[in-house]
C-alpha cells in the first residue's frame, strides 16, 4: 500500500512540473523549421543576402569565422517582404554559421490569445501544434516547446514581452559551451525566448 501511495505521489508530482513549465512536445522532424529565408547553418553571408540595409550587421559581425557571437537585427534592416508583423530578429552564429534565430513579433500580429498565437505560429513552422492548455490555469503565459534531435523550437506568449519564437541549433550551443568551459575564450550565446527586449 505505501509503495502504491509512493508511485502515485511521484506521478503527481511530475504532472504538477509539467504543468509548471508549460507545455513540452517531442518530434520526429529531420530539419529546423525555416522563417522568411532564415534557417540553421546559413553563413554569414548568407544573412547578410536577406538585409535591405547591412550597415549595422557589418559592424557587429566579426572578421575571424570562428567563435561565437549574436546579432540583433530591426525590422528597418529586413528586405520589406521579410519585415511584416517582425519588430526584430536575434541571431547568434557558431563557427560562422546560424545556429540560433529568434523572432519577435510586433503589434501588428494579433492573436486573440496564447493558445491561438502558439496553434498558428506552430502551423507557419512546421511542428507539431500544441495540445489545448487547461482553461483554468491559462492566463496568457504560455510557453511551448518542441524538442527534435538536432534543434528545439520554443515559442513564447506572455505579458510584458512581445510574442516570439526561438529556434536552436542543440549541436552548436553545445559546442560553444564546451568551448567556455575548456578554453574559457570563447562566451556562452543564449537568446531566450523570455528575454525583455530593449528599447
Amino acid at each position: 500500500m505505501k509503495f502504491l501511495r509512493f508511485a502515485f505521489l511521484t506521478v503527481f508530482i511530475l504532472s504538477c512540473a509539467a504543468v509548471a513549465f508549460g507545455q513540452k512536445s517531442l518530434c520526429a522532424l529531420k530539419e529546423a523549421p525555416e522563417f522568411r529565408g532564415f534557417h540553421l547553418g546559413m553563413t554569414l553571408l548568407e544573412v547578410r543576402g536577406q538585409l535591405e540595409d547591412t550597415t549595422l550587421f557589418d559592424i557587429n559581425t566579426p572578421s575571424g569565422a570562428t567563435g561565437s557571437h549574436a546579432v540583433r537585427i530591426s525590422a528597418a534592416e529586413l528586405k520589406e517582404k521579410l519585415a511584416e508583423g517582425i519588430d526584430e530578429i536575434n541571431l547568434a552564429f557558431v563557427d560562422g554559421k546560424l545556429a540560433v534565430i529568434k523572432v519577435t513579433y510586433n503589434g501588428a500580429m494579433t492573436w486573440t490569445n496564447a493558445q491561438d498565437f502558439l496553434t498558428k505560429v506552430s502551423e507557419t513552422l512546421g511542428i507539431p501544434k500544441p495540445a489545448a492548455p487547461d482553461s483554468s490555469r491559462s492566463r496568457g503565459n504560455e510557453k511551448y516547446k518542441v524538442e527534435c534531435k538536432t534543434f528545439a523550437v520554443t515559442l513564447a506568449y506572455a505579458f510584458g514581452n512581445s510574442p516570439n519564437f526561438t529556434i536552436n541549433d542543440l549541436a552548436a550551443q553545445k559546442l560553444a559551451d564546451q568551448r567556455k568551459g575548456d578554453e574559457g575564450e570563447v562566451r556562452k550565446v543564449i537568446i531566450s525566448p523570455n528575454t525583455t527586449r530593449r528599447p
